[in-house]
């Protein structure tokens, strides 16, 4: 396994927002599910202390996203914006795994 560089940890904290993986490109959640980080059907929450609010959601075996009122999203935080009232927000930072409370930036910042 990888050491977490200091890139990785600025990712993590919300510095940077996006992880270039082998090739340039952006990582996605199928990434995350093809290294068997994620698997299609887990559960992923995002507890808002602010707003004192928990969503929870699915992650689908297309990489794609389901909010728990069903619509589909095709990024952590399309989805975390949709629950945001449309404004933007870092669903990597947002979203955590259910079972585990480890952040998707975290499994992303392995991936590298």
């Amino acid at each position: 396994m990888k050491a977490i560089t200091a890139r990785d940890r600025l990712a993590i904290s919300g510095y940077i927002s996006d992880i270039e993986i082998r090739g340039g490109r952006m990582a996605k959640v199928g990434d995350l599910i093809k290294n068997g980080s994620l698997s299609a059907g887990q559960e992923l929450i995002w507890s808002r202390r602010v707003a004192k609010e928990t969503h929870l959601a699915t992650v689908n075996q297309d990489g794609s996203i389901t909010t728990a009122d069903g619509i589909k999203h095709k990024t952590p935080s399309g989805a975390a914006k949709h629950l945001n009232g449309n404004r933007p927000v870092d669903g990597w930072l947002a979203w955590k795994v259910k079972s585990s409370l480890v952040s998707l930036a975290e499994l992303r910042a392995k991936l590298t």
